[in-house]
């Protein structure tokens, strides 16, 4: 799911994490820094 959003676009999954407000992607974010 966004493992493979994560790992086609690493800086889209930084602005999802962002973006999402129900915070979901939020471990990506600060697993991509």
């Amino acid at each position: 799911m966004a493992t493979s959003l994560e790992t086609q676009h690493p800086v889209k999954a930084l602005a999802w994490a962002a973006k999402d407000p129900s915070g979901v992607f939020a471990p990506l974010k600060f697993s991509r820094s």
